[in-house]
């Protein structure tokens, strides 16, 4: 093999290991939603104002993130998702009611400046001729 397709094999592998990460993150509280609300004594309609808080968060996020890339690099913003995200899993985890306030602003975040930086880092090792297969992936 080619070292440009290793390199892009090992790209596609590591985002969408990153990508998995992201997504449950996003969805650990919902589908612990009942037993975080037993637990704590929160309503478990806050659901909603969690959902609300998180793409919010993501919208903010989302601006930021071609300057975070152009700033710190596409790898570092992806590496600064995943430590995002585990902060945000260990505060929900934590089961204290003000760590809790935090997990969506975090996953937020998190989500919105992973795609702008894997889509970076692929674009950056793909050739050319086979960034419309990768991209789909």
């Amino acid at each position: 093999m080619t070292e440009a397709i290793e390199k892009t094999q090992t790209a596609v592998s590591v985002e969408g290991v990153s990508k998995r990460f992201g997504a449950a993150s996003v969805l650990a509280l919902p589908v612990m939603a009942p037993a975080v609300a037993a637990d704590t004594g929160l309503a478990p309609s806050l659901l909603g104002v969690y959902s609300f808080a998180m793409w919010g968060a993501a919208m903010v996020g989302s601006s930021l993130a071609g300057d975070l890339i152009a700033r710190l690099g596409s790898v570092r913003v992806v590496q600064l998702m995943l430590a995002l995200s585990a902060t945000a899993l260990l505060c929900g985890a934590s089961g204290w009611t003000p760590a809790l306030a935090a997990v969506p602003p975090l996953i937020g975040v998190a989500c919105a400046i992973e795609t702008p930086a894997s889509s970076d880092i692929l674009a950056r090792v793909t050739r050319a001729q086979h960034r419309t297969f990768i991209f789909s992936l």
